[in-house]
């Protein structure tokens, strides 16, 4: 994926469309904000099997431990991707103040490691973020579903 302005900004169009239209086939609406209110980490993970790239996530201090507040994947070009599409590390930090009405402010932006994952699978999820035993899909069937209508949009 190219850091291109006009081509991020194709892939962003194309990617909100298919989660609209997925939005609708799975939840039975057109409210996306499930990919920003919980199915973050999935779909994070279904653009990571996409574009490649590793996954990062804004954590905060709960109870004296650390919790996650969303997860994003960060390709090789250094871009940020997820339900709001391709980001510049200003552009997503500029949106996720907007989408958690400032408080996020001083949350830091981590690698999130299979270390945290795993600790995060057994717990059962932490913070806004839930496992995806509660969404109809995985992120395999996500990313082929995501490839397949952002392929099919050209």
């Amino acid at each position: 994926m190219s850091d291109r302005a006009s081509d991020r900004a194709i892939f962003t169009r194309r990617l909100r469309a298919a989660l609209r239209d997925l939005t609708v086939k799975y939840f039975g609406d057109e409210d996306e904000t499930s990919w920003q209110a919980g199915g973050c980490w999935l779909l994070a993970e279904a653009l990571r099997i996409l574009l490649g790239g590793k996954l990062w996530a804004f954590v905060y201090e709960r109870r004296g431990r650390p919790s996650i507040e969303h997860v994003v994947v960060r390709t090789s070009e250094g871009l940020y991707a997820d339900a709001h599409g391709l980001q510049t590390k200003r552009e997503l930090l500029r949106q996720f103040a907007a989408d958690t009405d400032g408080r996020s402010v001083s949350y830091p932006l981590v690698r999130f490691s299979e270390k945290d994952q795993q600790r995060i699978m057994e717990e059962g999820g932490i913070g806004r973020i839930y496992c995806d035993t509660q969404m109809p899909f995985d992120a395999p069937q996500l990313a082929e579903e995501l490839a397949t209508r952002i392929s099919a949009s050209r």
